[in-house]
């Protein structure tokens, strides 16, 4: 996190129907999705989004309410 963008915004969340982490720039609009896969309660493996073209429909920060499933 010390290479973090200045005002980067953690948020909490699901993506495809996993756990994950949802990174937005000051602005609002999202840096990166982070999806966890787990199995017996550890975290297998994470998977990390950077392409905008693959993040266009992760919703501005203002909308997301933790209660949105991402896709």
């Amino acid at each position: 996190m010390r290479k973090a963008p200045p005002g980067l915004a953690i948020r909490r969340s699901r993506a495809n129907g996993r756990p994950a982490l949802v990174g937005y720039f000051a602005d609002g609009s999202s840096e990166s999705v982070r999806t966890f896969d787990i199995a017996r309660g550890r975290v297998q493996a994470i998977h990390r989004v950077l392409n905008p073209e693959k993040l266009g429909n992760v919703p501005p920060l203002e909308r997301l309410d933790g209660k949105d499933d991402l896709k």
